[in-house]
């Protein structure tokens, strides 16, 4: 503030002037001078005490302005230092005083006169007083904060330590215990932490021995208040009520889950002994004889399972049995067989009950069945089949993918339940995977279906998922099946190594964009060029697939290719692309045309009719016991498979693995072996007639007819 000048009055001596001589006469003159000068310090004096007191205020001014807003300047600084202190706010009062001490002198010294700074420096005294016991308290409150939050820790700490290892619980609550008795804090705050350290270590204890071993822990929730809980289990009498009852349920859920895991992984294991059952009674029922080899291995992949007696019975001509009690659809199946059986046999007949529980039966087998077709997962989930149904991120293409191996890891269990390999999605998570698929170009679109198909592995599974899909989008269905169709469930690809699933797709965005015109006139149209191709080609499922498939791909290949409708080579390599390209086989038609067969994917006519002919025993995969097979069955006539493969270029092949796998038709059915199952001969690409083999003649009459 600037100060006011004061102004000085001095007396001023002028020059010594001569006095007058009088010329007049003595005339008396009254002087008032030194009463005028003495009136004159007096008005100089009031003005000087009215300047000061003036100062004065206006020191008193600047002063409530300048501490008004240190107010507010210190408790904003305050709460900043507040905000930023370390746990416990260690030294936070001398650092606050410190920084004030050092704020104020600078102010101090800043202030405009001397009675400013006087005002100023009580001003900031008294700010400084405040800070102070507000710093103090706070800082103290700090500190109990802090050592409440260490217990805390502590507490949790026992609770981490207790529910590694429970047998130390008795040790550390007691420990816990005796630390917080003796503590410094209010007693009100020190028996809250008392109180949640008993009950959180309890609670930790009981959930680890809980999830331990549920069965000994749900008797020891379930004691009644008078009984002693056993050794170890201390901990039951110091739980909370409801949490003493959150355990309590939780023991009991994991022991219902353990029991319906166990009897699903029984069932998981009970498969190969059942099909292995199978077949033995399917050669019973034909009359054959086991050979020691086989019963040795019927009573070895029975044992341990629901079949083990029926298998000994069956090996010594007893009928075979099988129990309702399993949840598989099979097994319930069976054992619904056996009492309708009973029922009508006579001499036995039934009885009200005995009717009573065949119609229960029925009714939870019929339940099951649809649950199981519509549903598989959900349906063995609700069945206790399984104990959890692992999660599929479908949020981006990459992480269902690899969520898919959780998936897979537990899809046995369900296929034994229902029957069947099944798709690894629910019917709304495979409707999620078809938007999230649909929604990419179509190249990242074939590549993603390929990696779905990969991720499935057998083409059970693969099939099941195209069923999902083949209503709500066909063409993603069929590329579907092409992503994994090739060798080793590899993709199949056209010669310049674009993806099939990409043509198919192109096709069917070009049919829903209109850019390429398909007429389909009876007879002449795309379906008929086609069809007249593929019929009797391939099995009927596959030669569906493969029609649907060609019209795609043919369309796919003129949208590629910038045509606005298929011509003759689209309609060629939509045929080829779908079914490998197609060749003769043995025997003729109906129309006395020869049959034809769908070739190895890649191959050429020539490369497909020299494997043909180099073929022999060695190609043939079946076997028995790990041993190659020595025979083959056309009904029931036995033929040696040396014998069977030197006319192996005359027979009807169909093509049951798209990379070389064949089987041969006789008649409307397949030529078994001995265990029933139809023989399969793999083509080698390039492979070379053996010294030994007969080389057929250009055509050989198949003796297998058709």
């Amino acid at each position: 503030m600037p100060k006011i000048p004061i102004p000085q009055y001095q007396q001023q001596n002028g020059p010594a002037l001569n006095a007058p001589v009088s010329r007049a006469p003595g005339v008396a003159v009254q002087d008032n001078t030194g009463q005028a000068l003495a009136q004159v310090g007096g008005a100089l004096k009031l003005g000087a005490d009215v300047l000061e007191q003036q100062n004065q205020e206006d020191a008193r001014a600047w002063v409530s302005q300048a501490s008004s807003t240190d107010y507010v300047k210190w408790q904003n600084r305050m709460t900043e230092l507040q905000n930023n202190a370390r746990p416990g706010a260690p030294d936070f009062t001398p650092t606050l005083l410190t920084e004030f001490d050092n704020y104020a002198k600078e102010a101090i010294g800043n202030a405009p006169d001397a009675a400013s700074k006087r005002y100023y420096q009580a001003q900031l005294g008294n700010l400084r007083q405040t800070l102070g016991a507000s710093a103090v308290r706070w800082e103290a409150g700090q500190r109990q904060d802090q050592r409440v939050s260490q217990y805390q820790s502590a507490n949790e700490a026992d609770a981490l330590a207790v529910s590694r290892d429970p047998s130390h619980y008795l040790d550390r609550a007691a420990s816990a215990q005796a630390t917080l008795s003796t503590s410094k804090l209010p007693p009100d705050v020190r028996q809250k932490l008392m109180t949640d350290s008993k009950h959180t270590i309890a609670y930790a204890a009981g959930l680890r021995m809980v999830n331990d071993d549920p069965q000994a822990a749900l008797s020891a929730l379930t004691l009644s208040p008078d009984q002693k809980p056993p050794a170890g289990y201390e901990w039951v009498n110091n739980l909370q009520p409801q949490r003493a009852l959150v355990l309590q349920n939780h023991a009991n859920t994991l022991v219902n889950q353990i029991q319906n895991r166990a009897v699903a992984e029984q069932n998981a294991r009970e498969t190969q002994g059942v099909k292995t059952y199978n077949s033995a009674l399917d050669l019973f029922t034909q009359g054959k004889q086991f050979s020691p080899e086989f019963q040795n291995q019927l009573l070895t992949e029975t044992a341990g399972t629901s079949s083990s007696a029926d298998a000994q019975k069956l090996i010594y001509e007893a009928s075979s049995m099988s129990g309702f009690a399993s949840k598989s659809l099979a097994e319930m199946r069976g054992e619904l067989h056996g009492y309708q059986a009973t029922a009508n046999t006579p001499g036995q007949g039934t009885d009200p009950a005995t009717m009573a529980a065949i119609k229960q039966r029925q009714q939870i087998y019929t339940a099951s069945v649809e649950a199981y077709t519509k549903d598989p997962w959900n349906a063995a989930l609700d069945r206790g089949r399984i104990g959890t149904l692992p999660p599929v991120d479908t949020t981006s293409p990459q992480n269902l993918v690899s969520s898919l191996a959780g998936r897979a890891s537990i899809a046995p269990l369900v296929d034994s339940a229902a029957g069947r390999p099944v798709s690894l999605l629910t019917n709304d998570e495979a409707d999620s995977v078809l938007r999230t698929v649909n929604a990419l170009p179509i190249d990242q679109r074939a590549q993603l279906v390929n990696q779905i198909g990969g991720a499935f592995g057998g083409a059970g599974r693969i099939g099941d998922l195209a069923k999902q899909w083949k209503e709500k989008d066909e063409s993603m269905s069929l590329a579907l099946k092409a992503g994994a169709g090739g060798g080793n469930g590899n993709p199949l690809v056209t010669t310049s190594g674009t993806p099939v699933s990409a043509f198919i797709l192109s096709g069917q965005q070009a049919i829903k964009d209109k850019t390429v015109k398909v007429e389909d006139i009876a007879g002449s149209g795309l379906n008929s060029q086609i069809a007249t191709k593929i019929n009797g080609v391939l099995p009927a499922e596959q030669e569906a697939d493969s029609k649907r498939m060609a019209y795609y791909i043919a369309i796919g290949s003129a949208a590629r290719n910038g045509r606005t409708a298929p011509n003759s080579t689209d309609i060629e390599n939509g045929i080829n692309a779908a079914t490998g390209g197609i060749t003769n086989t043995g025997g003729t038609r109906f129309n006395g045309e020869p049959n034809r067969v769908a070739m190895p994917y890649g191959w050429t006519e020539s490369q497909f009719s020299d494997s043909v002919k180099a073929a022999g025993t060695g190609n043939i995969e079946n076997t028995v016991n790990g041993a190659p097979i020595g025979a083959v069955y056309v009904g029931r006539d036995e033929i040696p498979a040396a014998d069977f493969m030197k006319k192996f270029a005359s027979y009807k092949l169909v093509r049951v693995g798209v990379r070389g796998t064949y089987a041969v038709q006789a008649g409307q059915h397949f030529v078994n072996d001995v265990m029933g199952r139809p023989v399969t001969v793999h083509l080698n690409l390039g492979q070379q007639a053996t010294p030994t083999a007969v080389a057929p003649a250009a055509q050989v009459d198949n003796p297998f007819g058709g």
